[in-house]
Parts: structure tokens; C-alpha cells; sequence
């Protein structure tokens, strides 16, 4: 994946920090598409920009195949993936597959024996 600053694509290689700035440079949002790979073999593709974070990814998932976003662990080259850390933390891109295995439903609570 690509992560420039915005002072390297418009060429002011030696630009500075104005005063009262946010010290830390701005980055390009790149929009990046991959692959979720449910445990059924299924795949969905999606186009995200890299700033999204797993929360947000759980959503599009839930739009798109009807499962809510408890019922999902996303996993990323054996890392789980924690819904405050974004694309761009797990180091996901162009082409890459996140793996969407579904936890099992919990059982109905136990009814008390009748009499």
C-alpha cells in the first residue's frame, strides 16, 4: 500500500509546518479494495478507503449480508482485528482477503423445570 504525505504529491518536498498547525503531516485516504472471505468459501468485495475503521467495516458487512456486527470476528493474517483499529492500522490492501468467521449463537437461557 501507498501512504504518502501531502507535501511529497504536490512537490514541496521542503515544506513546513505553519504555526499553530497540526504538527503531524496529512495524509491521502487511498480507497482500497479487497476481499471478505466468510467460513462458507463465499467472498464479498469491498471498496473502502483506509481510514475506515473495523467498526465501519462491520456495518457494510451487515448491509451487504444481512449478519450483525456481534456476531462477527474479522481476522487479518492471523490477528484479530479490534473494532477501533483501522485499515490502515492492519496494514490491509489492494487485493488482500479478511477473513469473517461467525461466532454461534447463544443458547436460550435455561426455563426453570416444571412441577
Amino acid at each position: 500500500m501507498i501512504y504518502l504525505p501531502r507535501n511529497l504529491l504536490s512537490g514541496k518536498n521542503s515544506q513546513k509546518a505553519s504555526a499553530g498547525s497540526n504538527s503531524q503531516e496529512s495524509h491521502v485516504q487511498i480507497v482500497l479494495n479487497f476481499k471478505v472471505r466468510f467460513s462458507d468459501g463465499s467472498d464479498l468485495q469491498v471498496s473502502q478507503k483506509d481510514g475506515v475503521t473495523v467498526r465501519e467495516l462491520k456495518t457494510v458487512i451487515e448491509k451487504e449480508k444481512n449478519i450483525r456486527p456481534q456476531k462477527m470476528r474479522l481476522v487479518y493474517r492471523g490477528a484479530k482485528l479490534r473494532e477501533k483499529g483501522t485499515l490502515h492500522d492492519y496494514g490491509i490492501y489492494h487485493g488482500k482477503f479478511v477473513q469473517c468467521f461467525l461466532l454461534p449463537e447463544e443458547p436460550a437461557p435455561a426455563t426453570a423445570a416444571r412441577e
